[in-house]
């Protein structure tokens, strides 16, 4: 209990000290605030139905979706960020999600399972209408992810204060 509060003073003391010691101020600008609450939002969001996607899918399916919030994330620097993508770029997001989906995909079909000891059978893993949920809760967790990273960097943008992008986590 002592050693818990210990570590929050210790942190909020070096989180106010950097920014006496640097100068800056410690009110987030408006704008950049907007999107970090959006970003928190987000990323809550991406958490919450990560989580929901481990509770109700194999392990191997739920992190195999979180792997695509780089995907999403490269995706969303274009669009949201109107970053410029090369041609090497869209080549290598499209070999990744394919690579995704070759890997994803025998883990909706089938897999092998023991029915009784030395007999070897096929069942249909992912084929009941309660595993689609689970799985759109996973591709939602990575869009949400990879749209949480770009409103990272577009507030970073928005200021050339690089330390607003971590403010957030200090309160916690």
């Amino acid at each position: 209990m002592y050693g818990f509060l210990f570590c929050h003073l210790l942190l909020y003391g070096c989180f106010i000290g950097h920014f006496f010691r640097t100068g800056q101020s410690l009110i987030i600008p408006t704008n950049v605030r907007k999107i970090l609450i959006f970003r928190s939002l987000a990323g809550f969001l991406s958490l919450l139905s990560f989580i929901y996607s481990v509770q109700n899918l194999p392990l191997s399916c739920a992190v195999l979706l979180n792997f695509a919030t780089p995907i999403i994330a490269s995706i969303g620097a274009k669009i949201i960020l109107k970053e410029n993508l090369a041609f090497m770029d869209i080549g290598g997001l499209a070999c990744s999600f394919l690579g995704l989906l070759f890997i994803f995909q025998p883990m909706l079909f089938v897999t092998g399972s023991l029915d009784e000891p030395g007999q070897a059978s096929n069942t249909l893993f992912l084929s009941t209408r309660n595993k689609i949920f689970p799985i759109f809760a996973g591709i939602f967790s990575s869009t949400l992810g990879g749209i949480s990273y770009c409103l990272v960097r577009a507030a970073a943008k928005a200021t050339n204060q690089p330390v607003y992008d971590t403010k957030p986590f200090y309160l916690l």
